[in-house]
């Protein structure tokens, strides 16, 4: 979405020595744990940049005037 918009100096920054956030895995006891939530709720109309991603990641989709979610990465 920046690229797009003619915004191509980029630099990411993270605090510790992995890229990720609060979305590494991490072990404890030798079994794999997530560090923080793996999920996204589904943003509000309002959220037009969160939604703009959603459908370039091709996690959304629009059909008949409505956005529909793939299935495969809802959370019911």
């Amino acid at each position: 979405a920046l690229t797009r918009r003619g915004v191509d100096d980029i630099a990411l920054l993270d605090l510790e020595d992995q890229a990720g956030g609060n979305s590494r895995g991490h072990r404890l006891a030798s079994s794999p744990c997530p560090l923080g939530a793996h999920y996204l709720p589904v943003p509000s109309p309002d959220a037009r940049e969160v939604l703009e991603l959603l459908h370039e990641l091709g996690l959304a989709t629009q059909r008949l005037g409505r956005t529909e979610w793939d299935e495969r990465h809802l959370c019911h």
